[in-house]
């Protein structure tokens, strides 16, 4: 865990601080993120900021790679013995 102490700057009628880059990088897992969105909310006296998961995000990837694997294959049959149409 990390920790600093940092000081809450007015940023016009809001209030802010600085994140340091490392702690963006180790949010995002990405080096070079700029405009980045995340979600802020509080516990009690806590404040907790996470990354923003967009539904969905990185699943085509997944799917390709769980294809290559041959983990996509159905685990019941589509079609059951009763449904079968002669």
């Amino acid at each position: 865990m990390l920790t600093r102490t940092v000081k809450v700057h007015k940023i016009g009628n809001s209030k802010g601080v600085i994140i340091p880059p490392a702690w963006l990088d180790q949010l995002t897992g990405n080096k070079a993120v700029q405009n980045i969105e995340l979600v802020m909310r509080t516990e009690g006296s806590v404040i907790i900021i996470e990354p923003l998961l967009k539904p969905r995000q990185g699943w085509a990837k997944a799917a390709i790679k769980a294809h290559a694997r041959g983990d996509d294959s159905l685990l019941i049959p589509d079609v059951f013995e009763d449904e079968k149409i002669e």
